[in-house]
């Protein structure tokens, strides 16, 4: 028998490609899954959505977040303010969630920093009007740290916690019963972006895939992840992102087999065809991580200007 009661809960985000999931937790305690950005809309999009449902959130007592990205967990210090709610967040992604005002400027800087090496050109590195929208999302906020395989309890329920570095290096699904709830991390409709979203770490892609894989074991229960409508099958969605991976991978090959250097933003170029505003630094950001992954690999070189190229395959002929 079920001691949680689990309540999807749509909330508005215009800055982003869709709306946010929320789901409220009730288990003899409430708790919040993910908040959404704070704007006035999304605030009474959830006000609404509880009060249908009979709750207040000021009564909301713990509020636990897949990852740092500001769509996430934006509007969990007003929610804190308002219900003195506890918040919770993996440890890789804690400094970034409690000091989000104090390093917006330096991830500012970090980002302008990438799109440069990375050859977006001038007239498109316009991150900082982006990420000024973003500064308004939401604020710093006092929250707990989270570890793998840590189980949170809420009312007569356990949330279990299982680390899934990828999308960032602090994101984690939570296992609640029969349901797993996925963030970022697996999505119904398109791939999370990997590279772009975390900017101070390399090596994501291999670790998203190793990621993917630790969340197949958990393919009997119900996936209800961070944006979209509810993942009719976990293995089946798995499966078609490894895939879209492989694929990716090859036509990163056959763009750089005529031998010649390019940046990561040529290649993100042939990849995507043209991109606008924040999808070209998204979009970059995807061939970066392939490409660090294949440099890993041997199977591409990479200059001191940051150019990627194949190397010439050794000669097999007979002398």
């Amino acid at each position: 028998m079920s001691n949680a009661k689990i309540i999807t809960i749509s909330l508005p985000n215009p800055y982003f490609e869709k709306d946010n999931n929320a789901y409220l937790i009730d288990a003899g305690e409430l708790a919040l899954l993910d908040t959404g950005i704070d704007t006035p809309q999304a605030l009474s999009a959830l006000q609404q959505a509880l009060s249908k449902q009979g709750y207040r959130a000021e009564e909301i007592k713990k509020i636990l977040l897949t990852h740092k990205h500001i769509d996430h967990f934006g509007l969990a210090r007003r929610l804190q303010e308002l219900s003195g709610a506890q918040v919770y967040v993996h440890g890789d992604d804690h400094d970034d969630v409690t000091h989000f005002d104090e390093r917006y400027d330096y991830i500012n800087r970090l980002y302008l920093e990438k799109m440069l090496l990375w050859g977006i050109p001038q007239q498109l590195i316009n991150l900082i009007a982006i990420r000024s929208k973003m500064a308004k999302l939401g604020r710093s906020v006092p929250a707990e740290t989270l570890t793998d395989d840590q189980s949170v309890p809420i009312g007569k329920a356990e949330l279990r916690v299982v680390h899934t570095p990828g999308h960032t290096q602090g994101s984690a699904c939570f296992v609640l019963e029969d349901a797993l709830f996925t963030g970022d991390h697996l999505l119904p409709d398109y791939t999370p972006n990997i590279g772009a979203t975390e900017v101070r770490v390399d090596g994501m892609l291999p670790k998203y895939l190793n990621s993917l894989e630790k969340i197949r074991a958990f393919s009997g229960l119900r996936t209800l992840p961070g944006h979209g409508r509810e993942i009719a099958s976990l293995t089946e969605r798995i499966d078609t992102i490894l895939s879209h991976h492989k694929e990716r991978e090859k036509r990163i090959l056959a763009i750089l087999a005529d031998g010649k250097s390019r940046t990561v933003y040529e290649i993100a170029l042939a990849l995507f065809g043209k991109m606008k505003e924040h999808h070209a630094l998204l979009g970059a950001g995807e061939a970066q991580a392939h490409l660090e992954l294949l440099e890993q690999q041997g199977r591409v070189e990479k200059r001191e200007d940051h150019r990627y190229y194949r190397p010439p395959r050794p000669s097999t002929s007979a002398t």
